[in-house]
């Protein structure tokens, strides 16, 4: 079992020392620069003499830097300075401690100085290892800070060809619907003088087309625009199905600047002309759209059609609900399903 966990151990410490060998290598190599320059300052200042203890002083040295680097400051100075303050006045304490225990029991029998003179020795040697474990969190921080705007610069990079690429494709496909509102232009000349009727019907489908182009590019649209777009669309529909469409139409708009989500309205309609009988005089197609200061309401209501072979898969209704939430938070939506009968009611509330 000891042997099994010492093992693990030893295998945590060699898979350390391969995933930082860099790191290991540059540290290794600063601390060879620093303690060659300390050791000639020493070996020069004591005549050429250098005592036992100076190992030990290196490794106690070297232990003190990287308990403060990465028990105090590293994990605590950012977000908690005092709490890294007093981590490492502990530690501090601690370190001068264990010194003192080397100085009177190992070596001489006696600390190399006494009392107060050595402690204040001491934490001014300990003082200079937390400067640099101090420096050294400031080159972490740096090096952090310069990984950070790389990344961020990077990410840059990466939206801006998103975005690029975006406009590309937003372009192509604006080629189709121009070339689509040219050709309708140019059949709407051609067949005016042919026939009136035909004529209006491809101006209608041709502003149809352009709005279901242009309103996509806005969050919201007036909600005077969307009645105007919704009274061309029946008028279209009227041209398609000639005297055969039963339809109440019913637009009071009081508040004509209402901004509302674009063809939300539309949608529903478009649907009840999908999947709705309309030719019935008794149970006509009815459309209401009301607008004023307080709400919107909308209505609509058809006869289904029990032969329409396409059943609805709801995909649009939860698109529409969707933007709805979006767009407010304070909006009734319901929907009847019933077994002849189709009905929609929409309220969205303008005041809080």
């Amino acid at each position: 079992m000891v042997y099994h966990k010492l093992g693990a151990f030893i295998h945590k410490i060699k898979s350390f020392v391969q995933i930082n060998k860099e790191i290991i290598k540059r540290h290794i190599l600063g601390w060879c620069i620093f303690w060659f320059v300390d050791f000639c300052f020493a070996f020069a200042n004591r005549g050429g003499n250098i005592n036992l203890d100076y190992p030990v002083n290196i490794i106690i040295f070297i232990a003190f830097f990287y308990s403060v680097a990465y028990f105090a400051i590293i994990p605590y100075f950012s977000t908690n300075k005092s709490r890294a303050t007093i981590i490492t006045i502990l530690i501090l304490v601690l370190f001068v401690f264990l010194k003192y225990l080397f100085s009177a029991f190992i070596f001489d029998g006696n600390p190399t100085r006494k009392g107060l003179m050595f402690v204040s020795f001491e934490v001014w040697r300990f003082s200079t290892a937390i400067l640099f474990a101090f420096a050294y969190w400031i080159y972490l921080q740096s090096m952090k800070d310069q990984k950070m705007r790389y990344l961020s610069e990077i990410k840059l990079i990466e939206t801006q060809d998103v975005l690029l690429s975006t406009e590309i494709k937003f372009l192509k496909a604006q080629i189709n619907p121009h070339f689509l509102f040219n050709t309708l232009n140019f059949l709407y000349a051609e067949t005016y003088k042919l026939s009136p009727k035909v004529s209006e019907g491809i101006l209608l489908l041709t502003e149809i087309m352009r709005y279901t182009v242009q309103s996509t590019t806005n969050e919201e649209i007036t909600i005077e625009k969307e009645a105007e777009f919704l009274r061309k669309y029946v008028k279209i529909q009227q041209l398609r199905f000639h005297d055969r469409l039963q339809i109440v139409l019913d637009i009071n708009i009081f508040s004509p600047s209402i901004s509302i989500p674009p063809l939300i309205i539309l949608s529903f309609v478009e649907n009840a002309f999908k999947y709705g009988k309309i030719n019935d005089p008794n149970n006509p197609l009815t459309v209401k759209l009301e607008s004023n200061p307080e709400y919107i309401y909308f209505y609509c209501s058809n006869l289904k059609n029990t032969h329409f072979k396409d059943p609805s898969t709801n995909v649009g209704i939860e698109n529409i609900k969707s933007r709805l939430n979006r767009y407010s938070n304070n909006y009734d939506l319901s929907i009847k399903d019933e077994n002849s009968i189709y009905t929609v009611t929409l309220k969205i509330n303008l005041l809080l």
